[in-house]
């Protein structure tokens, strides 16, 4: 990351892909609760950028998986909980934060239907499994805890 400063509240920060984000600060954390995710302040010379948001991401499971568990797990460990309101019999949701859920839901095309993910591989010495495929970054309230707590199980 390459981090510039532009004053005494803004951040310009630019990540190893080469996208930038502003970092201010804020004087009304309620006021910023109620903005758009994904709204960039405009600096001088920048055209705005739309405003984008991730609601909710779905992730398909085999009929025997535990959704419980799987609650249980991201309770537990990265301190997510579940939103009871938006599961069902056959799926849970995790808050991911303030406007963002996981959910985990039983395949919609049966128990027969195999539920394979094929990007999960070893590394190049076969030493450690490695997901080299899609993954997925989730906002974590407490970081050092949840490495405490996967530690534990």
């Amino acid at each position: 990351f390459m981090v510039g400063v532009l004053d005494d509240s803004l951040l310009m920060v630019t990540d190893p892909w080469g996208t930038e984000f502003n970092l201010m600060s804020s004087d009304d954390p309620e006021e910023d609760r109620a903005s758009d995710v994904g709204a960039q302040p405009l600096i001088e010379g920048h055209k705005p950028s739309e405003g984008l948001k991730l609601e909710d991401l779905t992730v398909y499971v085999p009929h025997d998986a535990n959704l419980e568990g799987i609650g249980r797990f991201y309770q537990h460990v990265l301190g997510a909980p579940a939103i009871e309101e938006l599961g069902s019999e056959s799926s849970i949701s995790i808050s991911m934060g303030e406007r963002q859920t996981l959910t985990f839901q039983y395949h919609p095309d049966g128990p027969d239907t195999l539920v394979n993910h094929h990007d999960f591989s070893y590394d190049e010495q076969d030493e450690f499994p490695s997901n080299h495929g899609p993954h997925i970054s989730l906002y974590v309230t407490d970081l050092a805890k949840s490495y405490q707590s996967a530690a534990k199980l």
